[in-house]
């Protein structure tokens, strides 16, 4: 029993771990973004864009 608790722990932090990274990659690529489109929104703040508030006018 206490194996398969093992087991399951283990799923679960790599899950956790996968997540993370995939949004740290998110994060990498929006920011990429905004500097490839700096012109067009300029008109957003920074911070409200960073915090994803306005990713759906972004995108």
């Amino acid at each position: 029993m206490s194996e398969k608790r093992q087991f399951y722990k283990i799923e679960l932090k790599s899950f956790l771990k996968s997540i993370l990274t995939k949004l740290k990659n998110f994060h990498f690529r929006l920011d990429r973004f905004y500097f490839c489109n700096k012109e067009i929104l300029t008109k957003i703040p920074y911070k409200t864009f960073q915090f994803g508030i306005v990713t759906k006018t972004a995108f």
